[in-house]
């Protein structure tokens, strides 16, 4: 009797403890949006904090645009910040509108590249402002099932970012692009920006009157940058953000 009296309690003050963490971690992204806006560290450090706190390794933040998934912050295994997912399947439905904040269990596998999602607990969080569906929270571990955190909170969660995305007009492929963009030097920048063109290394470098070798670096250090596999990616990635010319 004693024991299980002890269980309980330890149960129930587990559940206070993950219950008081997740609500600060609303009260603290709501502050951070107060104060710097929407950002890419904002959304970056409430990924990695929900991480934490579902002990989840991997996981991603998207939001829909013209019937695809633009990833906005990823950690572990997801396709690259500013990669577009078709939305199909489990994700088409999930972002039907008028749609309600919903947690479902699924494998998802188009979210989860290099890792077999059926191996692991997969969740997919809508983001809903207003019966407006504005996006999708994906985690993805073998432990989230142990996870205490409230299901209404992370559903709160997820209303207070599509509130945020509503009011942050500029939220839009367009801004994903320039967290790409962010990630190489202004060299990096103009030649991953001409590849849609189909320029050889030696092209390249003519035109912008430098030695192939260092085209050949900067390419490698954009392919590197971005988590791409060769310049055939790259050239797709640029083409998806709007460098269709190549110019």
């Amino acid at each position: 009797m004693l024991e299980s009296s002890a269980i309980d309690f330890k149960q129930a003050l587990k559940r206070e403890q993950s219950y008081q963490l997740t609500l600060q971690l609303l009260l603290d992204f709501g502050s951070q949006l107060s104060i710097t806006g929407w950002q890419s560290d904002t959304i970056n450090n409430l990924l990695n904090s929900l991480c934490t706190h579902t002990a989840a390794k991997n996981g991603f933040i998207a939001i829909q645009d013209n019937n695809v998934l633009s990833i906005l912050a990823k950690k572990g295994f997801s396709y690259p910040v500013g990669a577009r997912i078709p939305l199909i399947g489990h994700l088409a439905n999930l972002l039907k509108s008028p749609s309600n904040s919903q947690i479902i269990d699924t494998p998802a596998p188009q979210c989860w590249p290099g890792a077999d999602p059926h191996s692991c607990q997969n969740w997919l969080i809508s983001i809903v402002y207003q019966q407006h569906a504005y996006g999708v929270i994906g985690l993805h571990d073998t432990n989230l099932h142990q996870t205490t955190m409230p299901t209404a909170l992370l559903l709160g969660l997820s209303g207070l970012i599509g509130c945020a995305i509503n009011s942050n007009k500029e939220v839009s492929v367009s801004s994903v692009n320039l967290q790409v963009l962010d990630k190489l030097t202004p060299r990096e920048r103009e030649i991953f920006t001409l590849l849609p063109a189909g320029l050889s290394n030696h092209e390249l470098a003519k035109k912008l009157g430098i030695a192939p070798g260092t085209v050949k670096i900067h390419i490698e250090r954009i392919l590197s940058k971005l988590n791409l596999k060769d310049r055939t990616q790259a050239a797709v990635k640029a083409v998806e953000m709007g460098y269709r010319s190549g110019s």
